[in-house]
């Protein structure tokens, strides 16, 4: 596997989850453990997750969003075919 390889798969690492055991996330972990530049990219893409995740975090719904949603949308109903 190359770094931009390992970088590939590793964008989708969501640190804090158990996206370090699945298989497909464990081969681009242990080559970031080998290679310093890949080391370095990673721990940067982390610190952007969690700062990322933080400001999600910080949003507040407002009062009655998900019903308001639910009272938009739109039913469609669809005939059968053979009617």
């Amino acid at each position: 596997m190359t770094n931009e390889q390992a970088k590939q798969i590793l964008q989708l690492y969501r640190p804090g989850t158990a996206d370090a055991a699945d298989p497909e996330f464990v081969e681009a972990l242990e080559l970031c453990e080998r290679n310093a530049e890949l080391k370095e990219w990673f721990a940067n893409h982390c610190a952007l997750y969690f700062a990322l995740r933080s400001k999600f975090k910080k949003i507040t719904v407002p009062e009655g969003f998900k019903e308001q949603i639910i009272a938009e949308r739109k039913v469609q109903s669809q005939t059968p075919v053979w009617q």
